[in-house]
C-alpha cells in the first residue's frame, strides 16, 4: 500500500510538472504571434498564462483518456525523438555555417555522434505501430496548423 500511495504522489508531480512546463512553450510561441494570441492570455491577479495551461491541460487529458498507457508513452517519446533529431540536424547545420562563431563547447567526434544518434532515433521509429505513427503526424499537422494560422494574422 505505501508502494501505490507513494507511486500516486510521484505520477501527480510528474503531471503537474509537464503541465507547468509543456505549457510554457505555446504561451511562448503565442506571445511571439507564432500561435493564437489567446494561448499568450495571462490571468490578471496570478499573472500565469492560464490560457496556455488550460489547453495544454486539456489536450493531455483527452490524449491519456483516449489512448493505452503504451501508446501515450509511445507517442510522448515519439514526439521526443522527433524534437531531439531537429536539434542534432539543426547542430550539424549551425557548426558548418561558416559565419557561425566558435563553439565554446566541443563535443568529442560530434559529427559522427550526431549521425549515430540520428541513426538510432530512426531505427527505434521503425518499432513503432503504424496508427501511433499517423496519431504523431496528425498531431504535427494540427500544430503546423495553428501556426499557419497565426502566420496568416500576423500579416494581416
Amino acid at each position: 500500500m505505501v508502494i501505490v500511495v507513494g507511486a500516486i504522489f510521484s505520477i501527480l508531480g510528474n503531471l503537474n510538472l509537464q503541465i507547468l512546463a509543456c505549457s510554457r512553450i505555446p504561451f511562448a510561441m503565442a506571445a511571439e504571434g507564432d500561435l493564437p494570441a489567446f494561448l499568450a492570455a495571462l490571468h490578471p491577479r496570478r499573472h500565469t498564462p492560464f490560457a496556455a495551461l488550460i489547453v495544454t491541460a486539456a489536450v493531455g487529458l483527452g490524449l491519456a483518456l483516449s489512448q493505452s498507457f503504451l501508446a501515450a508513452v509511445t507517442i510522448s517519446s515519439m514526439a521526443r525523438l522527433l524534437a531531439y533529431g531537429a536539434t542534432a540536424i539543426a547542430l550539424l547545420r549551425f557548426r558548418a555555417r561558416p559565419s557561425a562563431p566558435a563553439a565554446l563547447f566541443q563535443v568529442p567526434f560530434a559529427p559522427a555522434s550526431v549521425w549515430l544518434t540520428l541513426a538510432l532515433m530512426l531505427w527505434l521509429l521503425t518499432r513503432v505501430k503504424a496508427v501511433e505513427i499517423f496519431q504523431t503526424i496528425g498531431a504535427i499537422l494540427a500544430g503546423l496548423a495553428l501556426f499557419a494560422i497565426a502566420q496568416g494574422r500576423k500579416r494581416i
